[in-house]
Order: structure tokens, then C-alpha cells, then sequence
């Protein structure tokens, strides 16, 4: 089984645990899939904020959400950095609330990030999806127990993606596929020659990952 920490593709794989992501913002929904969902930053400034976080939480105890977001924090897309901190601040309480894990996408506001964390120290995991930084904010994140996921950056020969598997091999990551055109299968045999390990035991400890932050068996 491949697991595919975030997506927004709307097809099925089969032999896939997929988490589509599902921003309120958006009309799409897609009930085949495991959620996450969330009012992502980019789609504050469409929506009426109070009736979009209210159908968030709606959503909370429907069967298949088993994450919140994606939501998030970005200097260089969207509403003002102080309304994307207090909407991303309603997904922190609803993810301790509801006991899900938080779904993270964050650009150039790691500073901000990690200043929520150490203020809300939360007991559910977060997690930085479509992580493509350098090793040094990797490392500052994971310092304070913020989980990062890859893709499609892993294909880059200059990304950092792959530097930072590498050298974090003790660290729990995700794969994901986002919204690329690429399969989570190719992501995986990506990474698996990055690691220089096989494909099962690639699988393994993606399956393992994710029973953890979810805090249950999942096959």
C-alpha cells in the first residue's frame, strides 16, 4: 500500500491511501477519499470566514475526516499575515478539539509558524506539507516536533528535498503527490533511490508514520 499524505487529485488509486485535500473555499469535494479539511490561505479572501470555519467544523466528525487543514501561513500569496494567523489559529484549536492531526502549508513564514507552536503547544502533531526548503529550517521545524512531507521536489537534482531525507533519516516524513501530475508510486520509487533502501520497507515505514500521528491501524 502507498500512502499519499495530500492531495488535490480527484481520482481513486487503487492500493492507495489517499488524504484529499478539501479547502472550504472551493466547491470541489470528492467523498472517495480520506479528508483533510480546512480553509486554506489562498481562498480566505473568497469566503465569509466565520461561516467557512463553522463548515470546517462541521465536518469534524464525518466519517473519513481524519485531518484538519490544509491551512496555513504565506507571505507571498493572500490576505494580510495577521488575518492568516488568526484563521490558522481557529485550525489549531479545532485540531486539538477533534484530535486530528494539522495539516500545514506554510511559505516564507516559518518564523510565525514556529511562534504559534511554541504559544498553542499543541498535543496533536503538525505537519508541513510540499516541504522544499533548506536543511536548516528543516531541522528547526522538526526541532520542535513539526513533521514535514515531500514530492515533487524530490525530483529536482538541486532541490533540497532529497538533501533532507538523507540526512534526517531518523526523522518521520511523509510522500505526498499535491497537485502534480505524477503518481504517489513514482514519488515513492523517488525517494526509495534517494534513501537507497527497497520499496516495501519504504512502505512499511510510511504506513507506520501514519498509524502514528493518527494514533490507530489504518490496514
Amino acid at each position: 500500500m502507498f500512502i499519499d499524505f495530500h492531495t488535490h487529485k480527484t481520482e481513486v488509486e487503487s492500493n492507495v491511501f489517499s488524504i484529499y485535500s478539501h479547502s472550504v473555499g472551493n466547491p470541489h469535494s470528492c467523498d472517495e477519499h480520506y479528508l483533510s479539511v480546512g480553509l486554506h490561505p489562498w481562498d480566505i479572501s473568497k469566503v465569509d470566514v466565520e461561516h467557512a470555519l463553522a463548515e470546517v467544523e462541521s465536518l469534524m466528525d464525518r466519517e473519513g475526516v481524519i485531518m484538519v487543514g490544509e491551512c496555513g501561513l504565506d507571505h507571498c500569496h493572500g490576505v494580510s499575515m495577521a488575518v492568516q494567523q488568526q484563521v490558522f489559529e481557529r485550525h489549531v484549536l479545532l485540531s486539538e478539539q477533534y484530535a486530528k492531526p494539522l495539516v500545514i502549508h506554510c511559505v516564507r513564514a516559518f518564523d510565525e509558524l514556529l511562534a504559534l507552536k511554541k504559544r498553542h503547544k499543541p498535543h496533536q502533531t503538525w505537519v508541513v506539507h510540499g516541504f522544499a526548503n533548506n536543511i536548516s529550517i528543516a531541522r528547526r521545524l522538526v526541532s520542535e516536533g513539526i513533521l514535514l512531507s515531500f514530492g515533487q521536489n524530490l525530483f529536482n537534482p538541486n532541490g533540497n528535498s532529497a538533501k533532507i531525507i538523507r540526512q534526517m533519516t531518523e526523522i518521520p516524513f511523509f510522500l505526498e503527490t499535491d497537485d502534480s501530475s505524477i503518481s504517489i508510486a513514482e514519488v515513492y520509487a523517488r525517494a526509495a533511490e534517494v534513501l537507497q533502501t527497497d520499496m516495501s520497507k519504504l512502505q512499511n515505514m510510511m504506513i507506520h508514520n501514519m498509524e502514528e500521528i493518527l494514533n490507530r491501524r489504518i490496514i
